[in-house]
């Protein structure tokens, strides 16, 4: 009987050892949370899974020892405690009571910074509010955009699309989701929530619907002269009252032009065809009623064309063909012709451009340098026409 029950004592040790040392030897290997929830299951009980909220939804659970998982549960609190970040990763859990410390992990504060805490622009920098996760509208308060600073005028000449097209980041009051450089970025769309630094001042992007810092261009009227009709005129001297270049007595030096397409909207020498930044996006309503209109960024250029053939008896017969309703026929060339462009063809801003009079006529805004050559290798509409190429008609 003695024997017996010494065995039996000898099993149950040898149990316990056996125990131990398993969860010794993951613990020694690879550790809880280094397990995928299949193998997570299969460590109980030395190891057992822990669901924590994200920012984004779908993530998996966590594997972590069974003690501080019991730990947490035991001491979680109504509100949100802290936030847990996984080094490797970078993705955000919440906390909800205190949790043990675990390998590969840091328990970090609820972030709550603001642009105004880092003051970028004594820096010389500009502060933006940048996605700490990929998933939209995450209302946890641990993912919640987190301000950087950055050269941000440097990256928008970069790359930004327009508008909220795929951009839904939650921003914070007084800032817009825009993605610069294929990033969600929270910008501010207000003056008065951003501080510049002395020597610069906040002007908006028109277009936008964001702002930010520019330098203050001094005595940019110091002095100008307007016109204002019947002999009378008017001398404006360090004013910033938008003065358009046609009341303007303002002189450029070589290699200049003056423009109002600026942030102070005003006469300013500027080298010619500058990028308009600062001007509107361009609206199809600038096109000659009839054409077609295409937008291209900022810009766009409008097409005279029409698909539709004149009809009836009066239809005339041009040489073999029959002309587009806003086509003449044209009995020197023998074939059906565009009117020419005039410089009332377009309306400001824009250049018209036609390689040839069976060619539609298209007004470019300045934006667009168009480059339009002829290829040498498609032969002309008609042959009669080589002897009229280059020449005025």
């Amino acid at each position: 009987m003695k024997i017996i029950f010494l065995i039996y004592i000898i099993i149950i040790i040898l149990i316990m050892i056996m125990i131990d040392n398993k969860s010794n030897f993951i613990n020694c290997i690879t550790g809880c949370e280094s397990l995928p929830p299949e193998f997570c299951l299969a460590a109980y009980p030395m190891c057992m899974s822990l669901i924590l909220t994200s920012c984004c939804p779908g993530q998996s659970a966590l594997c972590l020892e069974i003690d501080t998982v019991i730990n947490y549960i035991a001491n979680k609190k109504e509100q949100i405690q802290n936030c847990l970040r996984d080094r490797n990763n970078g993705i955000l859990y919440e906390l909800w009571g205190d949790m043990n410390e675990i390998p590969g992990f840091e328990t970090i504060p609820i972030p709550n910074a603001t642009c105004k805490d880092l003051n970028c622009e004594s820096k010389g920098f500009d502060c933006i509010y940048e996605s700490v996760a990929d998933c939209k509208d995450s209302e946890s308060l641990c993912c919640q955009p987190k301000p950087i600073c950055t050269n941000f005028l440097k990256s928008i000449n970069s790359k930004i699309i327009y508008g909220r097209i795929g951009c839904d980041l939650p921003c914070i009051d007084g800032y817009v989701c825009r993605i610069v450089n294929d990033v969600k970025t929270c910008l501010p769309s207000s003056c008065d929530i951003i501080q510049c630094e002395v020597g610069n001042e906040c002007l908006a992007l028109r277009g936008l619907g964001i702002v930010s810092c520019f330098k203050i261009i001094e005595n940019i009227t110091t002095t100008a002269i307007i016109n204002k009709g019947d002999g009378e005129f008017e001398m404006l001297v360090g004013t910033d009252q938008n003065v358009l270049c046609s009341q303007s007595n303002i002189t450029c030096p070589n290699g200049f032009e003056c423009s109002n397409f600026n942030p102070y909207h005003s006469a300013l020498c500027v080298p010619p065809k500058s990028f308009n930044f600062f001007d509107e996006i361009f609206e199809c309503d600038r096109c000659p009623q009839g054409w077609i209109c295409r937008k291209f960024g900022w810009s766009g250029v409008c097409i005279e064309f029409e698909k539709t053939t004149q009809s009836g008896e009066d239809t005339p017969n041009c040489f073999g063909g029959t002309c587009l309703s806003n086509q003449i026929c044209n009995t020197t060339s023998a074939q059906c012709e565009f009117e020419p462009c005039d410089p009332n063809t377009c309306q400001d801003g824009m250049v018209c451009f036609q390689y040839h009079p069976s060619a539609p006529r298209i007004c470019s805004a300045w934006e667009i340098t168009p480059s339009i050559e002829f290829p040498g290798a498609l032969p002309p509409f008609f042959e009669s026409f080589l002897e009229l190429e280059g020449k005025p008609s």
